[in-house]
């Protein structure tokens, strides 16, 4: 049926196909509308960044059309163990409830966990923004863990949400081909950017958002394995050029092309220790005790990358069950040896203060409506700059890699700084070398060119290779293992019988 005007449809008595196509048609038309209206009011910036966000399209719809195949075996084990963990879990917080005030507790259950903090506890209400209601939501239950009588509750609570959440991811649906969908969209953030979500038909999860446990049951197809490949330290790498690129200090940026960022932080906040000068004997040097559960090297990293976003010491100190004390000094040495990050603070501050814009090196803008001074807004446009180029840099490389390599290469999925692909096996050591040559774009700050390097791990399911069984019982042979030029590694047979020949290839 070919309509040429709406004015001649009996909309009553359409077919559903008929309609579907009449309601198709008009969505096209005014996007295209749109678009003729828009795109004369472009910038230089806005028309690269809408002509890049265009190209990346295809790939999204690849994907999203691709999707990854399930191993049902793996995933029926995994559901059970996460099931029997949260039993656990939740025996234990209704135990201790029921000694408490005489009944169980239900972390999904925001009236019965107001009345048991607020009511029965009588602890502070806490509040989200502009609500009159209180809430226990994940962030309350951060600031009421200062009431020490409170935290066993927090903690089994947190845990059982999150298992509830894994479960819930387990048990999406999986497609007729066997193989997780999920919808990927390029204009899914206000970084840039990709996000995930279950497709048009109701089917598939959020791909951003799997832990190791799931991803386990994530397999390659027979005669094809998988490469992780990600940006090495991408956002301090980032963070650092802009240092340099804007203020001339180049302090952090040798800290992070030194090899290891972190021992090199280390060595410069903790100059009282016997450093050698020896690259693995700092490194064990860095490794020792600091605090309780945490090494020096620990520290660096995790209260650096906190620090670099703006952080306050309070927060950060709860945020890592260490003292405040302790967090205020790391965190005074942290910004005498690099000054840059306080001044790059600043300098954010400034300009929100000004124009209220801020345009990454790939010509992204953002304008920011939150309150200047409020320290939301500070720390959502500190972080602004080095994640959404980071973004659209290795977005930038996954369309490089869809464009030169499409027939060989499938492209399951993007995490924020990394992409998950599928290859035939025969083709890795000439494959994955080219791949690790071509996503990597230099950067100009000054008189330096900044490279930021990406590393492969390879594999057949996409959880990691467990040497230590860390995770599970068995060292998960076919997980995904940093590649250093050859894999010797052979898949294992009990996966080959069950799953080889099931589907068909995709090649």
């Amino acid at each position: 049926m070919l309509i040429l005007n709406t004015a001649e449809v009996d909309f009553k008595n359409l077919t559903e196909r008929e309609s579907d196509f009449i309601y198709n048609g008009l969505d096209c038309c005014v996007t295209h509308e749109l678009v003729d209206t828009l795109r004369p009011k472009f910038d230089a910036d806005t028309r690269q960044i809408h002509d890049f966000t265009s190209a990346l399209q295809g790939v999204c719809l690849d994907m999203s059309l691709t999707g990854i195949r399930i191993d049902y075996r793996r995933r029926g084990i995994t559901i059970r163990e996460t099931q029997a963990e949260l039993d656990t879990a939740q025996n234990l917080l209704d135990t201790l409830a029921e000694a408490f005030w005489g009944q169980g507790l239900n972390p999904k259950s925001p009236k019965q966990c107001n009345d048991f903090f607020y009511g029965f506890l009588r602890l502070p209400p806490k509040y989200k923004r502009g609500s009159k209601n209180p809430t226990t939501d994940d962030q309350a239950l951060e600031k009421l863990k200062v009431y020490f009588y409170a935290r066993p509750f927090i903690s089994l609570i947190k845990t059982c949400r999150d298992l509830k959440k894994k479960l819930e991811a387990l048990h999406a649906r999986i497609s007729d081909d066997g193989r997780m969908h999920a919808q990927f969209k390029a204009t899914g953030t206000e970084t840039g950017r990709f996000s995930s979500s279950k497709n048009v038909y109701g089917e598939g999860v959020n791909m951003q958002n799997q832990n190791e446990y799931a991803k386990r049951m994530y397999i390659a197809d027979p005669g094809c394995k998988f490469a992780y490949i990600d940006l090495e330290q991408a956002e301090s790498r980032m963070l650092a050029a802009f240092i340099y690129a804007l203020f001339g200090d180049s302090s952090y940026l040798d800290a992070c092309e030194s090899g290891d960022l972190h021992t090199t932080v280390c060595k410069m906040i903790w100059t009282e220790l016997d450093w050698t000068g020896d690259d693995k004997a700092d490194r064990a040097i860095a490794d020792k005790p600091f605090y309780r559960h945490f090494s020096h090297r620990d520290m660096s990293k995790r209260g650096g990358h906190g620090t670099n976003y703006y952080g306050k010491a309070p927060h950060m100190a709860t945020q890592l069950n260490v003292p405040t004390e302790l967090m205020l000094r790391f965190q005074a040495n942290y910004f005498e040896a690099f000054p840059g990050i306080p001044e790059y603070h600043q300098w954010i501050i400034q300009t929100l203060q000004t124009s209220r814009t801020l345009i990454n090196p790939f010509g992204r803008k953002r304008i920011f409506f939150g309150r200047s001074d409020d320290d939301a807004t500070l720390r959502e446009a500190i972080a602004y700059m080095p994640q959404s180029s980071i973004g659209d840099l290795m977005n930038l490389g996954m369309l490089k890699v869809w464009m030169k390599y499409r027939a060989p290469v499938k492209l399951l999925a993007q995490v924020h700084d990394a992409i998950l692909i599928q290859y035939p096996e025969e083709m890795e050591d000439t494959l994955i070398p080219a791949l690790l040559d071509l996503i990597p774009h230099p950067l100009r700050a000054r008189d330096r060119e900044v490279w930021i390097p990406c590393t492969a791990d390879v594999g057949w399911n996409w959880s990691k290779n467990d040497p230590k069984k860390k995770l599970w019982n068995d060292t998960n042979p076919d997980g995904l293992k940093e590649y250093n030029g050859h894999d010797s590694r052979q898949r294992s047979e009990t996966v080959q019988k069950a799953h080889g020949l099931l589907g068909s290839v995709l090649y």
